[in-house]
């Protein structure tokens, strides 16, 4: 797990696992992971995201692992009926969810790497994940350039 100041200072002593360890998932998160992954041109991507991920090409992005982040982006209080203002709620189903999320690539694709992205700010939570290809990078290698969220990526 890799983490900027920010996620780090939220979390204080607490791991990713403790910190999200008796969160359940909502409903909406649960039916996302239920349907599973789809390959699209050799990119993994959520079932779910599969209408959008064939319409946008590859193409637009400068490579595979821009445009699977951009497939596999979402915004977790959109999948949260029951989200309130409790900011930390919302962080611990982000991170409930990449952690389940995480499982089920190992799962599925055992052989793979995949960087999983949880990124918080006053706004809301947004996750992402792309698999690791050597000269692709989603962030910057020093986490703390990230002002404005805080950032935790979760590697399988």
């Amino acid at each position: 797990m890799k983490t900027n100041s920010k996620m780090k200072a939220i979390l204080g002593q607490a791991t990713h696992d403790s910190f999200a360890s008796d969160e359940l998932l909502s409903d909406e998160l649960s039916d996302l992971l239920q349907a599973g992954f789809t390959v699209i041109h050799s990119a993994v991507v959520f079932s779910a995201m599969n209408q959008a991920a064939r319409k946008t090409p590859v193409s637009s992005f400068p490579d595979l692992t821009g445009y699977e982040c951009f497939i596999n982006h979402l915004h977790v209080e959109d999948y949260f009926e029951g989200f309130t203002e409790d900011s930390q709620q919302l962080l611990c189903q982000g991170i409930a969810f990449a952690l389940e999320v995480k499982r089920q690539l190992q799962f599925s694709f055992p052989g793979r790497q995949f960087n999983l992205i949880i990124a918080y700010n006053e706004f809301g939570c947004n996750f992402r994940f792309h698999t690791v290809r050597t000269g692709e990078s989603w962030l910057p290698a020093d986490l703390e350039q990230l002002t404005r969220e805080a950032i935790m990526i979760l590697e399988t």
